[in-house]
């Protein structure tokens, strides 16, 4: 930009505001709730009104936002008198031109078709362009920062499920182990009785094929294990995915936070850069050339708020697109948990099996005890038997034979007289 040096009417120009900003907008919900067409009528009337009322050349940008909370539109305008002064205070200085400007745009939207209320009057001081868009820009990041607390927060709990998952994998892995255990008996021998009749209450077939099936439910129980060991690996594989993607999601937002910064700083600097030199230099007979030069000044300003405005989109994308991956991860996980779920219920209508078979195995166990002791004390009452028959057969026999003597005796009298 050129450097011009100069006096007005004598004396230093003093410091004067080149370009006076207006942001046209309203309530977000009456923003939001307008269509495309009419926010897009809406602005137009603004830049029609604004246009009769300081002049078209005196207008050198009027830039729509709409990737904020509310649209919204700066317009600006250098505050040039009739008479050629640049002086902004004509216009815009003290709350009486300041509400004049207000009721003016009121009264021309509304005859155009808007509904809009005018506001009340109120002591409170208005922002500055700048720190308006950072307080706009401010629900975004809260809501970016809670959006990450609540991804903490669901990380945390899922770690949590992972650590409850486990434990009752450990306890459920120690049961079957033990269950197992138990089921590894000696095969129980058959006996008979010793009056050769089979007294064994489980035929010996069912009992090898109780074995047999005790085994193979032993067998499933270690493969739903390892199963379970294998899901739950792969379950921690994908919460290290999640976590990953959520550091990255807070660089990105970080990075988002120091672009805006910069963006602000940016911006801020070449205007008082601009200031500066139109202060110093300005002149009453190169108005014309100063207006063209502050235009292409503010072009070029435009431009940069343009590319800020587009990266500012593509990190807005991106961000979006991390949350439609971070719900799908979740989504992911929930099916994995609904899957872990399953397999534990399986496994614990197993337990239960084996804990039947058990109870069953261990009644057999207790029945067959009791039929051994029978067998015993029957045997022992057995060899008594036989010892006893040993030790009083002979004398009985000589007992019978002397009776059977006796009775032979005793017969022959008889006998003699019935013959007489």
């Amino acid at each position: 930009m050129k450097k011009l040096r100069g006096e007005s009417n004598g004396r230093s120009e003093r410091m004067h505001v080149l370009v006076s900003e207006f942001l046209i907008t309203a309530s977000p919900d009456y923003m939001n709730g307008l269509s495309d067409e009419e926010q897009r009528r809406y602005f137009e009337t603004a830049v029609d009104h604004l246009k009769e009322k300081y002049s078209a050349e005196n207008m050198l940008y009027a830039t729509v936002h709409m990737d904020e909370a509310t649209p919204h539109m700066h317009v600006g305008i250098v505050p040039i008198t009739e008479d050629g002064r640049l002086s902004a205070k004509d216009f815009f200085n003290g709350k009486l031109k300041m509400k004049a400007i207000q009721d003016d745009f009121h009264r021309h939207m509304v005859e155009n078709g808007f509904d809009l209320v005018r506001g009340e009057p109120s002591e409170k001081k208005h922002e500055n362009v700048h720190q308006y868009k950072i307080n706009q820009r401010e629900p975004e990041l809260e809501r970016l920062n809670a959006e990450i607390a609540l991804k903490e927060k669901q990380r945390e709990e899922l770690e949590k499920q992972n650590k409850a998952v486990q434990a009752v994998i450990e306890v459920k892995k120690e049961s079957l182990t033990a269950k197992a255990e138990e089921l590894k008996m000696p095969t129980i021998e058959h006996e008979k009785a010793w009056l050769k009749k089979d007294k064994v209450i489980v035929p010996e077939r069912e009992l090898h094929a109780l074995y047999a099936y005790a085994e193979q439910k032993t067998k499933t129980a270690a493969e739903l294990a390892g199963q379970l060991k294998s899901e739950t690996q792969e379950k921690e594989r994908w919460q290290s995915i999640a976590r990953q993607k959520q550091i990255g999601r807070m660089k990105k937002t970080n990075g988002f936070r120091n672009c805006r910064v910069g963006s602000i700083q940016k911006l801020k600097r070449p205007k008082r850069k601009c200031g500066a030199s139109l202060q110093r230099n300005l002149r009453k007979n190169k108005r014309q050339d100063l207006r063209q030069e502050v235009k292409e000044e503010l072009t070029t300003l435009r431009t940069e708020n343009e590319e800020l405005s587009a990266e500012n989109k593509v990190l807005i994308i991106q961000r979006n697109s991390e949350a439609a991956e971070s719900l799908k991860l979740k989504q992911e996980l929930d099916k994995r948990n609904g899957q872990y779920a399953e397999v534990l219920s399986f496994a614990k209508k197993q337990n239960q099996t084996l804990e039947k078979v058990a109870g069953e195995n261990k009644a057999l166990k207790k029945e067959n005890k009791t039929l051994k002791e029978r067998v015993a004390v029957l045997e022992q009452w057995k060899d008594k038997m036989v010892q006893w028959a040993k030790e009083k057969l002979p004398k009985m026999r000589k007992l019978a034979a002397s009776f059977f003597v006796r009775l032979e005796c005793l017969e022959k009298p008889i006998n003699t007289r019935t013959m007489n």
